[in-house]
């Protein structure tokens, strides 16, 4: 059923077209072929605000065009040629309004689409105009660990690679809090490492025991509970043990001296978010440097583990430490490439 017009608000001129698919008056000429050509304008029904104002060339392509939100301010603005928008960018409003806005951030108050783009990606702006999405500039000696860097070293320059990417883009980015920036969640003492060393049967490495006495146990982002998350020591679990007890794996599956191997492998970190990469980081025993205690650090993930047999050599470094630098620098890189 068609529907009928409302009355006609005094901001609707008398030759507008009442336009009933669209709930809108509309004013402008068509060429031959029915398209729109010179200028156009629309007035949104009921109240009959001025809600598009185009111009279009003789084949019926947008020159120029401006949207507006129904208490006047501009909701979106741009240019085309030949077809194609070059120039697209959307504003929010100080009210209510009937306008579309196409992202979902509250901070962000101008999107501008990068035109030609797939997929669609917009440049993001506050209500100062500040630019929050530009690329971010990190030096090479924050954006990869340097030689024999300790795990506290490791975080303190993730610290500084966040700290540079929110004053970059005039915003205190609460994703960053919520799931990357390092959070620590339980301070830990050395009778609670001593007690699981004896339950387990190993002595953990210095590196490992330096750093967790003295800062605790951390995350990466406040609210992703599994994300990098260390083990409390006494939960910490040997690999073979947690197949076993926890994914009710069978050995069946596995070549042989498989579960030897994994004997001597001990989860103390969880891996990935979804536990789909890499369900747990562990120390390998299997690695141990009897001077030192270091050990090697593994990832085990259910689909690709056998290239840990290969890793069964002594342990010449921290193998802690050269963990935490591999996370900090696999993170920074994910950020930035967002």
């Amino acid at each position: 059923m068609k529907k009928k017009e409302p009355k006609r608000p005094t901001t609707v001129p008398a030759e507008a077209i009442w336009n009933a698919s669209e709930n809108i008056w509309e004013s402008g000429k068509k060429n031959k072929k029915g398209n729109n050509i010179g200028e156009w304008k629309w007035w949104l029904a009921p109240k009959g605000h001025l809600v598009c104002h185009t111009f279009f060339d003789n084949k019926g392509n947008i020159e120029t065009f401006k949207r507006f939100h129904p208490n006047g301010e501009i909701s979106q603005y741009g240019k085309g040629k030949n077809g194609k928008y070059i120039e697209r960018v959307w504003q929010r409003s100080t009210e209510e309004t009937t306008e579309n806005f196409p992202v979902y951030h509250d901070y962000v108050w101008k999107a501008a689409q990068k035109c030609g783009e797939i997929p669609v990606e917009y440049d993001h702006y506050d209500k100062e105009g500040n630019h929050l999405n530009k690329k971010v500039e990190i030096t090479d000696d924050l954006k990869e660990a340097s030689e024999n860097e300790t795990a506290e070293q490791a975080l303190n320059r993730f610290e500084k690679v966040i700290a540079i990417i929110k004053k970059s883009q005039h915003k205190d980015d609460e994703s960053l809090k919520e799931y990357s920036q390092p959070f620590y969640f339980q301070k830990i003492d050395i009778e609670e490492i001593h007690t699981a060393e004896k339950r387990l049967n190993i002595k953990f490495p210095k590196s490992y025991i330096d750093f967790i006495t003295k800062h605790g146990l951390f995350r990466l982002g406040k609210e992703n509970e599994e994300y990098s998350r260390l083990l409390h020591p006494s939960k910490v679990i040997r690999l073979s043990d947690a197949l076993e007890n926890e994914w009710e794996v069978s050995w069946k599956n596995f070549e042989p001296g498989a579960k030897e191997f994994m004997d001597n492998i001990y989860c103390f970190s969880m891996g990935d978010e979804q536990l789909q990469m890499c369900w747990y980081h562990c120390f390998n025993y299997n690695s141990l440097n009897e001077k030192t205690g270091e050990v090697q650090i593994l990832d085990y993930d259910q689909d690709e583990w056998e290239w840990m047999f290969d890793e069964n050599k002594m342990c010449t470094y921290k193998g802690f430490d050269r963990h935490i630098s591999t996370v900090v620098d696999n993170e920074i890189i994910w950020i930035l490439d967002e």
